[in-house]
């Protein structure tokens, strides 16, 4: 009880005090005695979770939580620190501290990893890709298919070697840097692998009908404002990429 209202009192002096901290979603008040099981002892321990449904708690599986120097990527927690990571695409976070990666599809012609937004909440919210049609590199969206002239172990090591344009940001892309990044990577594995990933990219940056009608009366329009060369001709001088010489292993 006294911890409780530790807890309380100390969330009150965020929310109210001079620092104005919120924590990353209000708390349930009709949360289950024991809901989630305890992400290290397993389903015999009782837990009681700290993120919202839709993050994960860094370092929930470990027995120590080592997430200084990320502060700029976390939420604060309902206890006060800031340890919630907004749930990945292609994975789902049903608010017991953990994520779950969206299970793969294994219908035939349609077989392959699902996709889903950022902070989903539910395996529900993870999608299928129709046939002719693949998870993108990042699990967010479904695109043409490219598996069959990509190696997708080699663009994917690839991307995760990608750096932002400001240091600061590290290896977090904006939605720009993002394709710019994956289609150097697929330019590294192939010409080929370069095309198909070339009219993903005219996809996502050249407008298009989407048949949704604005409250004007006019048609609304999807499109990424980005500088990207859809062909796989960068400038010199974009910092979002960095060698990758030391990936080519992967084709041996």
């Amino acid at each position: 009880m006294r911890g409780r209202l530790g807890r309380l009192v100390f969330f009150y002096s965020l929310t109210f005090g001079r620092g104005q901290v919120f924590p990353a979603a209000p708390r349930p008040t009709d949360s289950e005695p024991c809901g989630c099981p305890d992400p290290i002892y397993g389903e015999d321990i009782c837990y009681e979770p700290v993120c919202p449904p839709g993050y994960f708690r860094c370092c929930a599986t470990c027995y120590e939580a080592p997430c200084y120097g990320l502060k700029k990527d976390l939420e604060l927690s309902w206890r006060g620190i800031y340890e919630c990571i907004l749930c990945e695409p292609g994975d789902f976070c049903d608010g017991c501290d953990t994520f779950k990666k969206c299970p793969d599809n294994t219908q035939a012609s349609r077989e392959g990893p699902r996709v889903s937004r950022a902070g989903s909440t539910r395996i529900a919210d993870c999608e299928s890709c129709a046939a002719g049609m693949e998870a993108s590199f990042k699990r967010d969206r479904c695109v043409q298919a490219y598996t069959h002239v990509c190696n997708e172990e080699f663009v994917q090591r690839c991307i995760r070697s990608c750096k932002a344009e400001e240091p600061s940001r590290g290896k977090k892309l904006t939605p720009c840097e993002q394709i710019k990044c994956e289609m150097y990577c697929a330019k590294q594995w192939s010409d080929e692998c370069a095309n198909v990933i070339g009219d993903i990219c005219r996809d996502l940056t050249t407008a298009k009908d989407s048949g949704v009608i604005g409250v004007d009366g006019t048609s609304e329009v999807e499109v990424l404002i980005c500088d990207v060369d859809c062909n796989g001709s960068f400038q010199t001088s974009l910092a979002t990429i960095v060698a990758v010489m030391c990936l080519l292993a992967v084709r041996s």
